[in-house]
């Protein structure tokens, strides 16, 4: 998830601008929208921006065809956050936007997952909690590895 909407996010949930963590971008106070009335204070952060903030549209030489490719050098912390799904579930049901950028390890760079979790969803299409939480379990089942035991010499 990208790390300038949650900084956007947890101003407006602590109705503060401040850059209190290492991995905060002072650029990223101008994003931060404030009503004129000083009884509202901070604004809501929109949708979720994954979108903007991961990805380049690239285009084909004839200029038809067009693919997101994520943008290069992206670290985690200082670009994006991971999260788990229950988490995505909230913040997306809430504020829209996305897209879920899915990974198979915390690095954006890994395996893409979201093809996995079109299954679950389905197109424009949320899971509750409690099917949320049975699929979490089901999937980190799935993803336990195996353990062998090596003989003690």
């Amino acid at each position: 998830m990208s790390n300038k909407w949650l900084y956007r996010w947890r101003c407006f949930i602590q109705n503060n601008i401040s850059l209190n963590s290492l991995f905060d971008n002072k650029h990223w106070v101008k994003s931060v929208e404030q009503s004129e009335n000083p009884e509202i204070g901070i604004l809501p952060p929109g949708p979720i921006t994954n979108e903007q903030d991961f990805y380049i549209q690239t285009y084909s030489l004839d200029g038809h065809e067009s693919q997101q490719t994520l943008r290069e050098g992206l670290r985690v912390n200082i670009h994006y956050r991971a999260v788990n799904p229950k988490v995505w579930y909230i913040l997306y049901h809430n504020y829209g936007g996305g897209p879920p950028v899915a990974r198979e390890a915390i690095d954006v760079y890994s395996r893409d997952m979201a093809q996995h979790l079109k299954i679950y969803y389905g197109e424009n299409r949320i899971l509750t909690i409690p099917q949320l939480s049975s699929f979490v379990k089901v999937a980190l089942t799935l993803q336990q590895p195996k353990i062998r035991k090596h003989p003690k010499n």
